[in-house]
C-alpha cells in the first residue's frame, strides 16, 4: 500500500498500522467505522483540505489522525502523558 506525507507519495516510507487496521491511506469513513465519530471539539478542519481527528482516553493518552480527502490518513500520532 502507498504511504503519503500530506498529499505527496513517499517511497520507502514506514508502514504503520494502529488498532482496527487503520494505516496510512485509510479513508475518513474507515477511521469513523473503526473508532467512531469524534466529538465536535476533537475535529479540526483545515482550509488546506485535511481534517484532524483526535481520540482521547481519559486525557492521559490520545490518538491523532490527519486525514486528507484525496489520500486518506497521512499522519498518525500516539501520545501518552506521564
Amino acid at each position: 500500500s502507498d504511504s503519503y506525507y500530506g498529499s505527496r507519495q513517499m517511497e520507502k516510507y514506514p508502514q504503520v498500522t494502529v488498532a482496527k487496521g487503520i494505516k496510512f491511506g485509510s479513508t475518513e469513513q474507515e477511521v469513523i467505522a473503526a473508532f467512531g465519530q469524534p466529538e465536535e471539539d476533537d475535529i479540526y478542519v483545515s482550509d488546506s483540505g485535511y481534517k484532524t481527528f483526535e481520540y482521547c482516553n481519559d486525557y492521559s493518552q490520545y490518538l491523532r489522525l490527519t486525514i486528507y480527502e484525496d489520500t486518506g490518513v497521512s499522519c498518525i500520532e500516539i501520545k501518552e502523558y506521564q
